[in-house]
């Protein structure tokens, strides 16, 4: 539905709730990063640890392969968990460059409003 031409303050009132989505997308996006880093430890030091009890039980025979399913399985949620955090963090990444996109084009909408003197 058209309500006719376009004037500078609608432009700018957009704009400013992108940036406001912007500025809180981003705070976000770094706590998810954040949280998929410590998670991602989490995951790697139990799996780690897994393989160095494997290594140290005595009389115990395994293949690399043997004992590379053992403890991806001992450290199974803690990799849930880092995957699901990857997930989301690059779900986040992809909206900030939604948001950043649509601010890309109200700038240019904003010149054209300007040029037509709006």
């Amino acid at each position: 539905m058209m309500r006719g031409p376009i004037v500078q303050t609608e432009v700018e009132e957009l704009m400013a709730v992108l940036g406001s989505q912007l500025e809180e997308g981003t705070e976000e996006f770094g706590k998810l990063a954040e949280e998929r880093a410590i998670a991602e430890a989490d995951y790697k030091e139990r799996y780690w640890a897994a393989l160095v009890r494997m290594v140290d039980e005595v009389g115990q025979r395994r293949t690399a392969a043997q004992r590379d399913a053992m403890a991806s399985l001992m450290s199974k949620e803690e990799w849930r968990r880092y995957k699901l955090l990857e997930a989301r963090e690059k779900a986040a990444q992809q909206y900030l460059i939604t948001i950043r996109a649509r601010l890309d084009s109200l700038r240019t909408m904003a010149a054209n409003v300007r040029a037509s003197g709006g």
